[in-house]
């Protein structure tokens, strides 16, 4: 009774800042960004409550017990890796309040990992995946509704693009990537070994579809040219990942490259309607998206080379908009103010924490992707007689997994030419999936969802 209560808290408070960042311009702000914290701070106040006070959270016997026990992976030490060089890095900061308040934020992301690594139970889990998916589409349908004047925009953003309630098209299209994948695995993960009427797999089917819909036509109308390139590369390594699980048939998987190749197509079309929408020409677009980042890219590279200081432990956590403007080229100095970010999550860390810390991002990245994708491990006792459409018994826990572990690969890629995931509502998504990933790793051998 008592865990559910715990259980109830989680949930819930997850679900608020989750929803909230979303809803505030991705939580970038410095009054949104102390509003999840102090949330985080409570749940994760709660969690020590938990596992501290034995008569508070009812563990009576030896079962109960070792379930409150903080529970370690491979990937604790990579992660603790990467916070002590962004403590250091606030050392060396050109600017310490902002490095306070990124740390901050990096200490909440932090706390959500441990929080649902530790208490992510079956049923916190599957209830997250669901409302992230709700909130995936209803921006989407926001977002539709207001580019096409049938809705007024919010917080005064004036955006010819599709950004819903963030600043940015990138952004939102940064954020769009990550649930959009989460739905395709649990759409694919849905059998009858997850619902046991036809008629309720019917229905979520077509839900999860519609949402899926929905989202991709948003995504496409952000005009993120950056952010479809992460979808299409990502969605051809989901093909030859199902291929090789034997998940899907040769058709679909035909049908899938057929999709990808016409959504190759669609990135054509799009970069000749955004000449023809802004009226400019092509030489002048080629100018703003290649020529004027490219030079972004070598300032910050000069920004990197110019101190051992800088050069190892970077400017300082969050400075990267303070540092910037005594480097930047005569070419881009009436843009200053607009440039926060490098254009590349990979070169922005290098800035602002040194050159340590990008192996580090990357080995992240790497091995959360990787577990996702792997899924439960589980072989022997999972294999199916050899149907077409369906050759292993790939449950709802696999398909999140592999949705989660897609959704950062994707923003991954998009990262290489974009600010991907600098928004707090991005990196709580990311936080989030990191965690899931890896409480359903560990739980693999105990359960099956």
């Amino acid at each position: 009774m008592k865990r559910n209560f715990y259980n109830s808290i989680f949930f819930y408070g997850l679900v608020a800042i989750v929803v909230f960042s979303a809803l505030f311009r991705g939580a970038v702000r410095l009054w949104e960004i102390m509003a999840v914290a102090f949330v985080v701070n409570v749940l994760f106040f709660v969690w020590l409550w938990k596992i501290n006070n034995k008569r508070t959270s009812g563990a009576n016997d030896a079962k109960e017990r070792s379930s409150q026990k903080t529970k370690l992976t491979a990937f604790n030490i990579v992660l603790w890796l990467f916070v002590i060089i962004a403590s250091l890095s606030c050392y060396y900061s050109v600017y310490r309040y902002a490095s306070i308040i990124a740390m901050i934020r990096l200490f909440s992301l932090v706390g959500v990992f441990y929080i649902i690594l530790n208490n992510g139970t079956r049923y916190v889990a599957l209830r997250l995946v669901t409302c992230m998916i709700i909130v995936g589409a209803g921006l989407s349908l926001l977002g539709l509704g207001q580019h096409f004047g049938y809705l007024k925009h919010v917080w005064n953003i004036t955006s010819q693009n599709l950004s819903v309630t963030f600043e940015n098209a990138n952004h939102f299209a940064g954020y769009l990537e990550l649930i959009l994948f989460l739905t395709v695995g649990v759409l694919i993960g849905i059998n009858r070994d997850n619902v046991n009427s036809l008629f309720h797999i019917l229905i979520l089917r077509i839900a999860l579809l519609a949402a899926l819909i929905s989202m991709s036509i948003a995504l496409f109308y952000t005009q993120s040219i950056a952010a479809l390139i992460g979808v299409l590369g990502t969605s051809l390594v989901m093909i030859l990942v199902l291929a090789y699980k034997g998940v899907v048939s040769k058709r679909a998987i035909a049908l899938g490259i057929i999709v990808i190749l016409i959504c190759a197509a669609g990135i054509c079309w799009e970069y000749d309607f955004i000449i023809k929408k802004l009226d400019i020409t092509e030489e002048k677009i080629v100018t703003v998206i290649f020529e004027e980042r490219l030079e972004l890219w070598d300032t910050v590279l000069n920004l990197i080379k110019d101190a051992p200081y800088s050069r190892y432990f970077g400017t300082g956590i969050g400075t990267l908009k303070w540092a910037y403007p005594a480097y930047r080229s005569k070419k881009l100095a009436m843009a200053w103010q607009r440039i926060m970010y490098a254009d590349n999550e990979y070169l922005h860390v290098m800035a602002e924490m040194g050159i340590v810390a990008l192996p580090v991002m990357i080995l992240m990245l790497f091995i959360v992707i990787c577990t996702g994708i792997r899924g439960r491990g589980l072989k022997t006792n999972t294999m199916r007689n050899n149907r077409v459409g369906l050759k292993v018994h790939f449950i709802l826990a696999d398909g999140i997994m592999l949705g989660c572990s897609l959704g950062l690969l994707s923003v991954s890629i998009h990262g290489l030419f974009d600010a991907s995931f600098r928004m707090t509502a991005t990196m709580l998504l990311m936080s989030i999936f990191a965690a899931i990933i890896m409480r359903m790793k560990v739980d693999s051998h105990d359960q099956q969802v």
